[in-house]
């Protein structure tokens, strides 16, 4: 790139304030704005450049690595909202901030660690008495070349700040006296509020080693610090949340207080090395609880890199699956869903569509250690994860058999690994279990890796707890993340944000409850499956993967459908081994997040017609239907659910306008409406 395709800042710049204040005045650089530019990638504002020093107060660690890999050398400060505030948030946060670079270090062959080793990166955090610092610089240089550039503004050193998927100020200078003047900023930062990570601690840092953590080791070297007393105390955002989370659920868990780490001392605060030593022994202990807590539960992965399956850490070994075992499962999964359409036991209701959608989430559920690990590197190049959705709902009727679904598909994967699948502390739970509440759930599926996490008995109110505080936290940072199957009697339909995140499978079928003993004794005989199946499918699976993921590189305007490879693999397998059944099929990503529903849908809309089709307002000139409803809620479902099908034009209030010919083809009929007599009269 030239020195003039981007440039905010220009050398006729007036430059004022090269330190970093830190009185009651407030320094100021004047600038000038020379033109508005754009790149069409990010990375062009890095390239050419051999060396970085940064000011940021959150990143992602996936940035960071791509830092490593393309300059010789660089130094990253992080700042922090809080310093002068709440001291336990800076716990926090480091533990945070250490602890993930530990984890995503070792997914990457040290090449964290590597290149501190060797002098090339130096990271640094704030210093407990430190001065607060949220700037966001990025000091970019090629000495050999005589190139220098300055990059502010708003954007923290995350993908998705640089890559256009949030509004963000970046200001961008080319001429080296902005360089200048941002540097000596950099190096009053760096020396008035600033502490060195080390490799040791980037290496070694859990909650049994606490002493690895930055604070912990400034401490024991000062052996006293005091903290001034700030007058503002500033909510920190939420960075590095599931690691943040862990050990902010460990200290509330183990009864550790604020006052119990920093004694009061007039307006400020003293922080004694005996009190860390103390925090540390709780911690350790805690930390003991916690693993005991999640230890049962399997961690079950994709490794991208070496395209291998591994369960507990240990790679799977696919050779040698025996045919007879393949044959026994499958013929077991028959007879399963034969259950279904027993003449003695019916399910009534919609079953051949109910059917499909089961077996859909069995297709969902064999693919579960690759959808994070697909968004992951999709991510990386685009800005949608939303074609590989990490959440699937079954809504609908009680006694439809989602939760004898869920276990089968459980003893279907991982019957011969001895997993705990139903008993105390088993891994089928229940939605409503303190464990299970938004922390401990976001804890679970980062522990779990991509193993299936299911959840019976999911509650409006839990569900409530899930919509912000997990849904929506779309953790794309973590390659490896379990996705989460939930089945609920009592979930309402799903706002645009939740929809977007969510398969939803609505059941729409039931057995007497008289005959659900009978029918719970019909699974019996899954206790004889042999995981075969499975293992088949994995094999094949990892056949195609790396062709598939490289696909996320290429320029296509759509994602590759792992849904559609999954299903076609999986109906591969049974057209092996004898007859397919009608509902082993095709099932792609536009089945999950459009088509599933929409028999269903009909069918609704046409029952409604029957039986208020005379209310409805026809102008057939105008091409529109208008519905009236008793009560809003009512129609903000409707539009809703209907907004693709049949063209929402108008909503508000108690009223729904469609698109009238649009809705005719989508129900297969022409709509009367109300006769100009109901019109002029009124209905009786």
């Amino acid at each position: 790139m030239a020195k003039d395709d981007i440039s905010l800042f220009g050398t006729d710049n007036e430059i004022s304030g090269e330190t970093v204040n830190t009185g009651s005045k407030l320094d100021l650089i004047k600038f000038k704005a020379l033109k508005v530019d754009s790149v069409d990638k990010w990375q062009e504002l890095f390239a050419g450049f051999t060396e970085l020093k940064a000011v940021t107060f959150s990143s992602s660690l996936g940035m960071i690595k791509w830092f490593c890999k393309n300059f010789q050398k660089l130094e990253i400060i992080f700042g922090n909202e809080n310093v002068a505030g709440d001291k336990m948030r800076l716990l926090e946060e480091q533990y945070g901030l250490v602890s993930t670079l530990h984890k995503e270090n070792a997914k990457s062959g040290n090449i964290i660690t590597k290149k501190m080793s060797k002098g090339e990166f130096n990271l640094l955090v704030t210093k407990v008495d430190g001065v607060t610092s949220h700037q966001k610089i990025y000091l970019l240089s090629n000495p050999e070349e005589n190139r220098y550039r300055v990059i502010t503004g708003s954007a923290n050193m995350t993908f998705t700040a640089f890559g256009g998927q949030q509004l963000e100020i970046i200001n961008v200078a080319d001429d080296y006296e902005s360089y200048v003047c941002y540097e000596n900023i950099y190096e009053n930062t760096k020396k008035v509020s600033t502490r060195e990570v080390t490799v040791e601690q980037v290496l070694d840092l859990d909650l049994n080693h606490l002493e690895k953590m930055p604070l912990f080791s400034e401490v024991e070297e000062r052996k006293i610090v005091t903290i001034v007393k700030d007058a503002v105390d500033d909510d920190a955002a939420a960075t590095y949340i599931v690691q943040k989370d862990a050990f902010k659920k460990a200290l509330d868990e183990a009864g550790i207080k604020e006052e119990d780490v920093f004694k009061k001392q007039g307006r400020n605060k003293l922080l004694l090395v005996q009190n860390l030593v103390e925090l540390r022994r709780k911690i350790s202990v805690q930390a003991d609880v916690i693993k005991r807590r999640y230890e049962q539960f399997p961690a079950f992965c994709y490794l991208a890199d070496e395209n291998i399956m591994q369960l507990n850490g240990e790679a799977l070994d696919l050779t040698d699956i025996a045919e007879k075992d393949v044959v026994t499962d499958i013929e077991l999964l028959k007879k399963f869903f034969n259950g279904y359409f027993d003449e003695e036991l019916p399910f009534t209701g919609n079953v051949n569509a109910g059917v499909e959608k089961y077996f859909a989430t069995i297709v969902y559920a064999f693919a579960a250690p690759f959808i994070s690990v697909c968004r992951y590197h999709y991510v990386r190049h685009t800005d949608d994860p939303f074609a590989f959705p990490m959440f699937l709902l079954l809504r609908g009727n009680s006694n439809a058999g989602k939760t004898q679904l869920l276990k089968f598909i459980l003893r279907l994967m991982f019957n011969p690994y001895h997993i705990n699948i139903n008993n105390a502390n088993g891994v089928f739970q229940s939605a409503t279990a303190a464990e299970n509440a938004p922390n401990g759930l976001l804890n679970k599926v980062v522990q779990a890796q991509g193993f299936p996490v299911m959840l019976d008995e999911l509650s409006k109110d839990r569900w409530k707890d899930y919509e912000d505080k997990v849904v929506k936290r779309d953790i794309v940072s973590m390659e490896r993340v379990s996705p989460v199957l939930m089945a609920s009697n009592e979930v309402s339909p799903l706002g645009e944000a939740l929809i977007k995140r969510t398969i939803v499978f609505d059941v729409n079928m039931n057995v007497p409850r008289r005959d659900i003993r009978l029918v719970r004794s019909n699974i019996k005989e899954t206790k004889k499956l042999t995981g075969a199946l499975y293992r088949k499918f994995l094999q094949e699976m990892l056949v195609k993967m790396p062709d598939f993921v490289e696909k996320f590189k290429s320029e296509e305007r759509y994602a590759p459908d792992l849904f559609k490879l999954s299903s076609e693999t999986l109906a591969d397998i049974f057209a092996q081994y004898g007859d397919v059944p009608n509902y082993v099929k095709i099932y792609g990503l536009d089945y999950y997040t459009e088509k599933v529903n929409v028999a269903e849908n009909r069918e609704k809309l046409l029952k409604m017609y029957a039986n208020e089709g005379d209310d409805w307002e026809v102008n057939r000139k105008k091409n529109k239907l208008v519905i009236h409803f008793d009560y809003s809620y009512k129609a903000e479902h409707f539009q809703r659910e209907y907004k693709e099908d049949c063209g929402i034009e108008y909503f508000g209030g108690m009223t729904v306008t469609l698109d009238l010919a649009k809705t005719e083809k989508f129900l297969g009929r022409k709509i009367k409406g109300a006769s100009w007599i109901s019109k002029v009269f009124g209905k009786d």
